[in-house]
């Protein structure tokens, strides 16, 4: 293992080659950045310092390291499954069945504790489907390698869950992030960033969830085999086993390295959603000129109202609850401060609905709501 860093796989590499890597991106692709935490909702975009430390960790092709990826993403009382070659079928464990040939279309359902899979009826905690030699099984139109698991979530519910080598995994993400003509260098920065995001979630909320990662923008959208290209399994391939450290000379440790598409044009630190280690990989404050091309770089005027605003606050600073009736609230921003009365009776509500924190605010007369729009100063 690498002395003072996660246990990242159950094998160690002969020799950890460091250095510092120069990605050269698309010259139509907005920023993509590979070395620093970035924010994957629509909102808060964060991006990288430019060099961070990739290290090579491949495993021998046998021990490959496996993601587990929620497919489901709420219960589910009934799936529909189909496979394009062999088979095998095990509950608990244990072998119930298996074929060389196609699984026709076969409804799974759990019901007081019993698995029905075609006219078959088990008991036992997970029922798993996996794929023999280059067969793929496929769920809602889509294509996946591997197995899958079908894990209980209360009365007459499941979930769905993948497990695949994390190189089928990337090469399932890389075209859903990623435009096709995009160079492949953009795809090879991406499939290290890609990696390094599953990776760091698999050896931390992995170990206490029985899935590492979903498959939507919350995480990294993944496509199974079917969203597979020529080009994102080259790039998954070319950079095989690498990830990405940062911290002190000797003690750099795997990160949540998030990443967008849009940033707005202007890197916000990864501090503003989470707490994070003073180091320059999370600090943003890069401009990105190509971020103007992406259609959200200008974006038409929200409402939000005071009460959403008070919300959000409550979710960082409980401590403001002790306020109790909020009557003004001010707006810092790079041009100035501006302090909007606050007349709101009711404190809830939901979050605010802005696609970045690059706006300016405007009192509305009934001093109700903030509207938002797009600050259009320089940047």
């Amino acid at each position: 293992m690498l002395k003072g860093r996660p246990d990242i796989f159950a094998w160690a590499p002969s020799r950890v080659d460091r250095r510092r890597t120069v990605h050269r991106l698309a010259q139509a692709a907005p920023l993509l950045i590979v070395a620093a935490a970035c924010l994957l909702a629509a909102g808060t975009l964060t991006s990288c310092t430019p060099d961070p430390v990739v290290v090579p960790l491949t495993p021998p092709p046998d021990r490959a390291p496996i993601i587990r990826v929620l497919l489901t993403a709420a219960p589910v009382a009934k799936a529909t499954i189909t496979t394009t070659g062999g088979y095998q079928l095990l509950a608990g464990g244990k072998l119930l069945t298996e074929s060389k040939d196609l699984l026709g279309r076969t409804n799974v359902s759990l019901r007081d504790g019993v698995w029905r899979f075609a006219g078959l009826t088990t008991r036992g905690r997970t029922l798993v489907l996996k794929a023999v030699g280059t067969s793929t099984i496929n769920l809602a139109a889509t294509s996946y390698r591997g197995q899958m698991h079908f894990l209980p979530r209360g009365a007459g519910e499941f979930v769905v869950v993948n497990h695949v080598p994390l190189d089928d995994y990337l090469a399932g993400v890389l075209p859903k992030e990623l435009i096709h003509g995009w160079h492949i260098e953009t795809y090879r920065a991406q499939a290290i960033a890609a990696r390094t995001f599953a990776t760091y979630h698999k050896v931390t909320f992995g170990r206490t969830h029985d899935y590492d990662v979903g498959d939507s923008t919350s995480w990294q959208v993944y496509g199974g085999f079917t969203a597979q290209t020529d080009k994102a399994v080259r790039a998954v391939e070319s950079t095989r086993g690498q990830v990405l450290l940062a911290g002190p000379p000797g003690r750099e440790r795997i990160f949540m390295a998030q990443y967008s598409a849009c940033n707005g044009g202007y890197v916000n630190g990864a501090n503003v959603i989470r707490d994070v280690p003073p180091l320059a990989v999370f600090a943003g404050g890069q401009i990105d000129p190509d971020g103007r091309r992406c259609p959200r770089f200008r974006w038409a005027p929200v409402r939000i109202s005071k009460a959403d605003i008070y919300r959000a606050l409550m979710v960082s600073y409980q401590k403001a609850a002790a306020l109790k009736r909020v009557e003004q609230i001010r707006v810092v921003g790079r041009a100035g401060k501006q302090e909007v009365a606050c007349r709101d009776r009711y404190h809830h509500g939901g979050y605010p609905k802005a696609e970045s924190l690059l706006f300016k605010a405007h009192k509305r007369s009934n001093y109700r709501h903030l509207d938002c729009s797009l600050d259009n100063v320089a940047i």
